[in-house]
């Protein structure tokens, strides 16, 4: 559930700044006086960097489905520890992803779309808000440690209902 929050916190904050970025945003100036681009959505940087965030999106959403798939395949009562490890490594490889790119795309969307989407008018502050105040409480490198520690030295992770 939590993972799933998150990437809707990261699908959200992308489509508002494409729809800032396509309506409102203007192309950086030097973008604009070499004639590389007369909008803000023709602009090269914009177009790379909003790939790039919606390529990490993408594979956000692909790790949840995976988790998802992996829950699905265990079941609601794993068989033995190991098949409650390969659930929880799932969810948590999903969620601490997920938690980083949420906070990424909310943080970058300004950078897409200039100072004046700033302006508290537009509310875009709020993705950011509530990516980081979400994943504040459930610090993604404990995920990674035990992603880690389980792939790479066979340790079981903590059966706490927390990972």
């Amino acid at each position: 559930m939590h993972a799933a929050i998150q990437v809707g916190i990261a699908g959200g904050a992308l489509r508002d700044a494409r729809e800032f970025v396509r309506t409102r945003a203007r192309p950086f100036f030097e973008a604009a006086r070499a004639g590389w681009a007369d909008s803000a959505a023709a602009d090269p940087h914009s177009i790379l960097r909003f790939g790039r965030l919606a390529t990490r999106l993408r594979a956000a959403e692909a790790l949840l489905v995976s988790a998802g798939e992996t829950l699905t395949e265990i079941g609601r009562v794993p068989v033995d520890a190991e098949a409650a490890a390969r659930g929880s490594i799932a969810v948590a490889q999903a969620k601490a992803y997920a938690g980083e790119v949420a906070v990424e795309i909310a943080s970058d969307l300004f950078s897409l779309s200039g100072a004046s989407a700033a302006d508290e008018r537009y509310d875009l502050s709020r993705h950011w808000r509530n990516a980081r105040t979400h994943a504040s409480h459930d610090p993604a490198d404990w995920k990674y440690h035990h992603v880690g520690n389980y792939l790479l030295n066979d340790a079981l992770p903590p059966n706490h209902g927390q990972l």
